[in-house]
């Protein structure tokens, strides 16, 4: 993850700037290099087994070396109408993904593909539930 600054960064990017330090970590372990393509798929399926445990088992995931907690939440919309998906069809209620990140992430933004966050509404008008939280508990 890196700081936005405007710019989204992809996975090429993310591999171009670890590729060197990560094929001579490898390299010392005994282990061919990582290409792309697998590098790629690694990371990928990293992330489809967090969203689907925070989706489908409800559970806040730590990212790994101290990246901060994924949580699956909901707050009672008040001030605004979310334009892709319709809240009266969960009492009111938007359903969303919180990265609470460490201070030195403050300015990296989490954006998770709107396949996800289909997922999760779709989950809860199945019959899944997250936790309530408010403005204060997060600063949001």
């Amino acid at each position: 993850m890196t700081k936005t600054q405007g710019k989204v960064r992809d996975l090429d990017y993310i591999f171009d700037s670890v590729r060197e330090d990560m094929n001579r970590e490898i390299k010392a372990l005994g282990h061919k290099s990582l290409l792309r393509r697998d590098f790629k798929r690694i990371v990928k399926r990293y992330f489809k087994h967090l969203f689907d445990r925070i989706v489908y088992n409800y559970e806040s995931v730590e990212l790994w070396r101290a990246l901060g907690v994924i949580h699956g939440h909901k707050i009672l919309c008040t001030r605004y109408n979310p334009y892709r998906f319709d809240v009266n069809k969960t009492d009111g209620y938007y359903y969303f993904y919180f990265w609470e990140s460490p201070k030195r992430y403050i300015e990296t933004r989490f954006k998770p593909n709107s396949k996800w966050k289909k997922l999760i509404f779709q989950n809860v008008l199945s019959g899944g539930d997250y936790p309530e939280i408010t403005e204060d508990m997060y600063k949001i």
